[in-house]
Order: C-alpha cells, then sequence, then structure tokens
C-alpha cells in the first residue's frame, strides 16, 4: 500500500520511459518502421509523460526535454506524409489526434508556442470538422473506409488539450453529439 500510495512503481516507469525516449538510435534502429506506431508511441507517451509531471517534480526538465523530443518529430513536416499538402485529413484521424496529444501535451507542460502553428491546424480541423462528420466520427486512414470509435475517442481527447490550450469550446459540443 505504501509503494503504492508513493509511486514508486510509477516514478520507475517514467525513469525508463524518459531513458528509451530519448535514445540515440531511437527513429532509427527499432520495431517502429512504419511511422504511424511512432506516431501512437508519441501520443500515449506524452500522455504519461505530462501526467507524470503532477508526481514527479523532480524530473520535469528531463520530461519537458522529452515532450520536446516528441512534439519536434511529430510536428516535422518532412517526416510524415500527413503533413504534405494534398493529405486529406478527413481520413487521417489516427494521425490527427495522436500527433496532436504529443504537441498538445508538450505546449500545456511548457507553455511553449514553438508548434503552435501545427497544433492549431489539427484542433481547427477536428474542432470543425468531427461535428460535420458522417455519424460525427472522421475515417481513420486514407486506405480504409472505417470509423474507428477508438480513433475518434483520442482525436476528442486531443480536442480537450486544444480547448485548455486556447479557450476554445469545441470539445463540449462534438463529445455531446459523439
Amino acid at each position: 500500500k505504501l509503494d503504492d500510495v508513493n509511486r514508486k512503481q510509477a516514478r520507475t516507469d517514467i525513469d525508463v520511459l524518459i531513458t528509451e525516449l530519448n535514445r540515440p538510435d531511437l527513429f532509427i534502429a527499432n520495431d517502429l518502421t512504419n511511422p504511424d506506431d511512432f506516431i501512437f508511441l508519441a501520443g500515449i507517451a506524452s500522455k504519461a509523460l505530462y501526467s507524470a509531471r503532477s508526481y514527479v517534480p523532480e524530473r520535469r526538465g528531463a520530461i519537458d526535454s522529452t515532450l520536446h523530443l516528441l512534439a519536434t518529430w511529430t510536428a516535422e513536416r518532412s517526416t510524415l506524409r500527413q503533413w504534405k499538402r494534398n493529405a486529406n485529413w478527413d481520413r487521417e484521424v489516427f494521425f490527427l489526434a495522436h500527433a496532436g496529444a504529443a504537441i498538445g501535451h508538450y505546449q500545456l507542460a511548457t507553455n511553449d508556442p514553438a508548434f503552435e502553428t501545427a497544433f492549431r491546424a489539427i484542433g481547427e480541423h477536428l474542432g470543425k470538422r468531427i461535428d460535420r462528420g458522417r455519424y460525427k466520427h472522421l475515417l481513420s486512414r486514407p486506405n480504409e473506409d472505417y470509423f474507428r470509435p477508438a480513433d475518434n475517442a483520442a482525436a476528442l481527447y486531443t480536442l480537450s488539450l486544444y480547448d485548455e490550450t486556447y479557450g476554445s469550446t469545441f470539445t463540449e459540443a462534438n463529445f455531446n453529439d459523439w
């Protein structure tokens, strides 16, 4: 009980996560050969790191640095095809949800507007398009005509980060309809 209350295992897990995400070969020598796999990792890991800031305050510097690394990779326009001009974001909710989470967690943690353009583009698109989307969903991937509820739920979470950052109200309207 004492270890649980003191978050002993959680602190150890955060140290492991920070260490592994800061490996110099992370982007070149791993099992994440598909960029979508890394986007998913970035979105989920950023959530864990952002949450950890409250109970591991002595690691905030390392957490913020790692969040910056994830946001930088995610927002890099030459890395991901979804940033190209001809990408149809109405068929990219998986990308929008996880890329937006990685960038949003960094911005909320640090108030650094370095990735504001990317985050605003994602937030504005999700905020306006989910509401108009068929069944209040967007398609998950360009090569699949599936409305995946988990991806759309993650998009609503990302939209909540956007609302918290910029004071908009997209989440409530979209969540109530969803």
